[in-house]
């Protein structure tokens, strides 16, 4: 893993060769800012393309956490957990399974996500109310889930892969990030291409548009 401090080289280095040397200086809190943003970019859209290419899983392998939780069963078809208890602290869901006995066909059924406006639309259809092998959540308020399930499905825990909330860069602590060297580059150019953005957008304002000069009515 990567220290603030060694973001923070990176960062200056690459703004001296990408940039000019006409580049104001960036106050240290102000890189973490750019840094932190580019690690939240680099997440987000490596999040969204996580079943798309290996080199995507591998990019996200930092921030992708296997856990197992017990729900609260709330009745026999209901079941609610807080993933705000999670550690390390949950992000994004990835996926949500069960494990099933080894005799089963499927060692796992997952449980699919699902809109609130559709959750009386399926429960009332016969072809789309959870069965013995399917089931279905929804997010409630933050972080609370609700699953809802065929009152024969045993769920004694439910497995999860999820994006944990990531360990930022500060400068005063020297935290040590969870950037790798496999994905350096690509913060660093992203953080470097905000702060240019920044620097671009300043001198835009500092300079207002100029104006014709009236010329006075003969």
């Amino acid at each position: 893993m990567i220290t603030t401090l060694e973001l923070h080289q990176m960062f200056d280095f690459r703004m001296d060769k990408e940039h000019t040397q006409d580049a104001p200086s960036i106050h240290p809190l102000t890189k973490d800012k750019f840094i932190n943003l580019a690690i939240d970019t680099f997440v987000k859209t490596r999040y969204l393309k996580t079943d798309l290419t290996e080199k995507n899983r591998q990019d996200i392998s930092p921030f992708l956490i296997q856990n197992t939780f017990t729900p609260q069963i709330l009745s026999p078809t209901l079941l609610s957990y807080d993933l705000a208890t999670l550690t390390p602290p949950h992000w994004y869901t990835i996926k949500m399974m069960i494990p099933q006995h080894l005799n089963c066909q499927s060692p796992y059924i997952e449980i699919v996500p699902e809109k609130h406006d559709n959750v009386f639309h399926r429960l009332n259809n016969p072809f789309k109310k959870p069965k013995p092998n399917k089931c279905f959540y929804t997010l409630q308020k933050e972080k609370t889930i609700q699953i809802y399930k065929h009152p024969d499905t045993h769920i004694p825990s439910i497995q999860i892969w999820y994006i944990k909330q990531y360990t930022p860069a500060n400068i005063l602590t020297n935290a040590v990030t969870d950037v790798t060297p496999q994905i350096l580059q690509d913060i660093i150019a992203i953080a470097t291409q905000y702060a240019i953005e920044h620097i671009l957008s300043q001198r835009i304002q500092t300079f207002p548009p100029l104006h014709p000069t009236a010329h006075p009515t003969p």
